[in-house]
């Protein structure tokens, strides 16, 4: 067996690999952040734009604005989490990487979901509710 191979080896780790998975997580990060912001100002916008409507909706377009409220707070409590992951990450010796590996990529995932549910509940906010 190749001495250089991940094959059969604990302690083999792909630094390439680690490092794309890496800034595959800071873009989602980033991407997170970034939609926090639009989906607050949807929130916000929608709440200036109500006071001048006679009757209330329970909608932002075609989104149950319940549905935008429990994004925004999953999305919130993600970006504690990251805050919470960087804050260790500091701290992780190179040895520690291919441990925490498994753990970046999950929270990666996970920020990908928020990120694609804040662009659709976004899109629907923006569609008629008629």
């Amino acid at each position: 067996m190749d001495s250089l191979s991940s094959e059969g080896n604990p302690y083999f780790f792909d630094k390439t690999t680690y490092t794309n998975d890496l800034a595959a997580w800071t873009e989602a990060s980033f991407e997170l952040f970034i939609n926090v912001k639009k989906v607050r100002d949807c929130l916000s916008k929608n709440e200036i734009a109500k006071e001048a409507e006679p009757v209330q909706s329970d909608y932002i377009g075609q989104c149950p604005k319940n549905q935008i409220l429990a994004l925004v707070t999953a999305m919130e409590s993600e970006l504690d989490r990251l805050l919470q992951e960087l804050e260790h990450l500091s701290r992780v010796s190179q040895a520690d990487y291919k441990k925490n590996h498994p753990r970046l990529l999950s929270q990666t995932v996970t920020l990908n979901q928020l990120n694609q549910q804040a662009k659709n509940k976004l899109l629907l906010t923006t569609l008629s509710a008629t």
